[in-house]
């Protein structure tokens, strides 16, 4: 899949009426990057493993459902094991950002 370009802008209309613009804003949609993650549901007695392909550095941060960051950490190359909070559980959200400004996300759920 190549790159595309999605264009977004925003009409506000007003109680009264009137209408406004926002400028025209363009968002980069890319090839998803080499990542796998497992297990998934991931069982308390362990922790999720992230597989990144690529040999480059990686932001993981893992958000709750309401949007609370729960951890973040440094990934590389090859397995990374999630540091995880004992008694964590539920569906979160797993942002990965790449050293090239990607951003990839991930459902995870934990039993």
């Amino acid at each position: 899949m190549n790159a595309a370009q999605l264009f977004y802008r925003i009409q506000q209309v007003d109680m009264d009426g009137n209408n406004t613009w926002s400028p025209v804003i363009t968002i980069k949609v890319s090839e998803q990057k080499g990542i796998s993650v497992y297990p998934n549901p991931v069982k308390k007695v362990t922790s999720p493993v992230v597989y990144i392909l690529n040999n480059e550095k990686v932001w993981s941060q893992l958000y709750s459902t309401s949007g609370q960051l729960i951890m973040q950490q440094q990934l590389k190359a090859g397995n990374n094991i999630l540091k995880m909070r004992p008694g964590t559980s539920g569906w979160f959200v797993l942002r990965l950002l790449f050293s090239d400004g990607t951003i990839q996300r991930t459902k995870i759920l934990i039993e």
